[in-house]
């Protein structure tokens, strides 16, 4: 994502991630006798694939924010960003099913300390300390910096993991589908970027999809719920009779 970043804005990458439930579906095989027993679940699919391929041909046409960047390099990031929403599909699909021994926090340490020393290497090889310097980093990207360690990798990824232990790989996957509002709004408010009719329509398009593949779960009642409208029901029934004169 740090990569793809360059090349594409903020939204762009956050709609990009946001096909990870429906990766969820098609990688978790053990589960796709529930997933496509429900009939609204291959259609919701299909319909957040379409919306996605009519997001990202309007991205590619855009160039508003990145008219230095060419066709194919946008592209190629928008490969990547995919793909990087498949290695985290299959990351916590792994963690779902593989839980650590350990206690959540120092799972969380663990992967946060390896995720920064292999992020070091890399840069290390791309000669990328030359041109550092921590007197050049301006106060807005420390607190940028700051934001991300504490709500990002801390809160919100603390939660991530251990709302897996508890709930749904699929289901919990599904804090993916706000983020692609949450981050135009915060574009477009702060860094000024714009979105055009066409990804907006592929945006509808994606959160249509995605509310299909889980509409049966929005409006699933329990057992108990059902018995007591059931209950209400008759009641409302016997008292709602005709009058008839003895």
């Amino acid at each position: 994502m740090a990569w793809g970043e360059q090349y594409v804005t903020a939204s762009e990458a956050a709609i990009t991630i946001a096909t990870g439930p429906f990766w969820f579906i098609a990688i978790d095989k053990k589960n796709w006798k529930y997933y496509f027993s429900d009939k609204f679940i291959p259609i919701g699919l299909i319909i957040g694939f379409i919306g996605l391929i009519l997001f990202l041909k309007g991205s590619v046409s855009a160039n508003v924010h990145h008219a230095a960047v060419s066709d194919s390099v946008r592209v190629t990031a928008f490969v990547v960003l995919a793909l990087s929403s498949v290695a985290w599909v299959l990351g916590s699909l792994y963690s779902k099913k593989n839980p650590a021994s350990q206690s959540t926090f120092m799972n969380i340490a663990q992967q946060l300390i390896i995720a920064g020393v292999a992020s070091f290497v890399i840069a290390f090889f791309r000669n990328e300390w030359n041109n550092f310097s921590l007197t050049t980093i301006p106060l807005s990207a420390w607190l940028g910096v700051l934001f991300l360690i504490f709500f990002g990798s801390i809160i919100a990824y603390l939660s991530y993991i251990w709302l897996l232990s508890v709930k749904p790989a699929a289901l919990v996957s599904t804090h993916t589908y706000i983020n692609p509002i949450v981050t135009v709004l915060a574009g477009w408010i702060i860094a000024n970027q714009t979105i055009n009719g066409n990804q907006l329509f592929g945006l509808t398009i994606i959160l249509a999809g995605v509310l299909l593949t889980n509409i049966t779960k929005y409006f699933k009642l329990s057992k108990r719920s059902k018995v007591k409208i059931r209950k209400v029901l008759r009641f409302t029934k016997r008292n709602n009779r005709p009058y008839q004169p003895i």
